[in-house]
């Protein structure tokens, strides 16, 4: 009986040692997850994170793609580029053709030699040179030209003797006549002095009664009358010379004219040189413009010719560039939801989807612009425009970030504690059932 009681006090007293270890053990758990649960609830309370803003977008160029141009036209001669492919500024992207404007300046340059065979001849006229003489080039390559100049420098210079000789005939004539009466008024003064001696001597006769009064009458008639003469003549002499300096006059007016004439033409001629000379310079402009250069480092967009021998247009855009040296930027779309979330200056980070994010990781940013409008996209979502300023055109050392690219943006927006983050969707659970109700 002795031994039955004492068992049964042991396993009354293993039994009650089992029943304190197990609910020591469960009260050990219990407090440990408190203690974890607190933990975990001040460090998520405490700790904070960044609210992230997401969008997708594309990297473009801060300044304006260059539409590329040819101010005449042409036929396109050579084609140097491609869609997509990197160019320099200054390099060749196109080669053009322009043969109207190098037929229009050899015309012109034509007009332009015969502008200047045509002032040769005009100045050797303005010289009264005997003859006309012109470059040996001019000789060379316009002959025919320089032969018709030439005849027609004889032509004048016969006219303009002609219209001499007219003058000079009438002068000649005016000087013999001159000299003619000069001589003959001599020559009555000569008779004259006879006739006034005969006179003298037939006044001497008449008073001795020589001879009768009649005879001295006569003598007296013919003094008198070589007087009349002598007056007669002397008024007329002036006159003569007057004629003879009113046709050197004229002489020397038609000479004058002459040359006038001569000198208006050369001077028009000149004027008319010096504008084919700009014309010349305006074509010599478009026939060395053959080359369609790139005026920026950049990426070739869009061309709008694409075949050899198509038909440029004046003015027409031939292709379209991206600039690459200029400030990159990012655009992208964000939720209208999002839009309280963020302001210009946020950090941002960019994921080039290009490049794997987990080896080459992303480019850091700042936002520099928010849209002020929403818009609608083709799906009938709203969005806003966000720009994001990179600072850097390269991920990694050798990784060029370009135009076009796809990049999602990942924007720091406030900060937040975990246990927030954590509460935020049921926080939006409540409201929505709020409202329902």
């Amino acid at each position: 009986m002795t031994s039955s009681k004492n068992y049964q006090t042991a396993n009354s007293s293993k039994l009650q040692f089992s029943d304190s270890s197990g609910f020591g053990r469960y009260r050990l758990t219990l407090a440990l997850c408190t203690l974890c649960i607190t933990a975990f609830l001040t460090w998520s309370a405490f700790t904070t994170i960044h609210l992230h803003v997401r969008g997708m977008g594309k990297i473009i160029p801060s300044g304006k793609i260059r539409a590329i141009q040819h101010l005449e036209g042409g036929i396109i001669k050579k084609i140097l580029i491609k869609e997509g492919q990197i160019v320099k500024k200054n390099d060749v992207l196109f080669q053009l053709e322009n043969i109207r404007a190098e037929s229009d300046m050899k015309e012109v340059q034509l007009e332009l030699s015969a502008m200047e065979i045509k002032k040769n001849r005009l100045q050797a006229e303005l010289d009264l040179k005997d003859k006309v003489t012109f470059p040996e080039i001019f000789l060379t390559k316009y002959t025919n030209i320089c032969t018709n100049e030439t005849q027609i420098f004889n032509i004048r210079k016969k006219e303009f003797h002609e219209k001499k000789q007219v003058f000079k005939k009438q002068m000649n004539q005016k000087v013999l006549n001159l000299d003619e009466m000069e001589n003959t008024v001599k020559n009555i003064y000569q008779e004259m002095n006879i006739a006034k001696q005969q006179l003298s001597i037939r006044a001497r006769l008449m008073k001795t009664g020589a001879i009768s009064r009649s005879q001295y009458l006569e003598t007296d008639s013919k003094v008198k009358s070589f007087i009349t003469r002598i007056s007669k003549l002397k008024k007329e002499i002036p006159i003569v010379k007057s004629e003879i300096s009113e046709l050197l006059s004229l002489l020397e007016e038609m000479k004058q004219n002459w040359r006038a004439n001569i000198a208006v033409e050369l001077n028009q001629t000149d004027i008319s040189a010096q504008k084919l000379n700009e014309r010349i310079k305006s074509y010599n402009d478009t026939v060395n413009r053959k080359d369609v250069t790139s005026p920026i480092d950049g990426i070739v967009k869009t061309m709008s010719i694409n075949t050899i021998g198509g038909v440029l247009q004046p003015g027409q855009v031939i292709a379209e560039i991206i600039p690459l040296q200029e400030t990159l930027i990012v655009e992208a779309h964000i939720s209208t939801e999002d839009r309280g979330k963020i302001w210009v200056g946020l950090p941002v980070i960019a994921k080039i989807t290009a490049y794997d994010y987990s080896v080459y990781g992303g480019v850091k940013g700042t936002l520099s612009y928010i849209s002020a409008d929403s818009f609608i996209d083709n799906q009938n979502r709203q969005y806003y425009i966000v720009q994001i300023e990179l600072k850097n055109h390269n991920i990694g050392k050798d990784k060029p970030l370009l135009p076009g690219m796809a990049v999602e943006i990942n924007i720091l927006a406030n900060k937040i504690s975990i246990l927030d983050a954590i509460l935020r969707p049921f926080r939006k659970l409540r409201d929505n059932a709020i409202r329902e109700i």
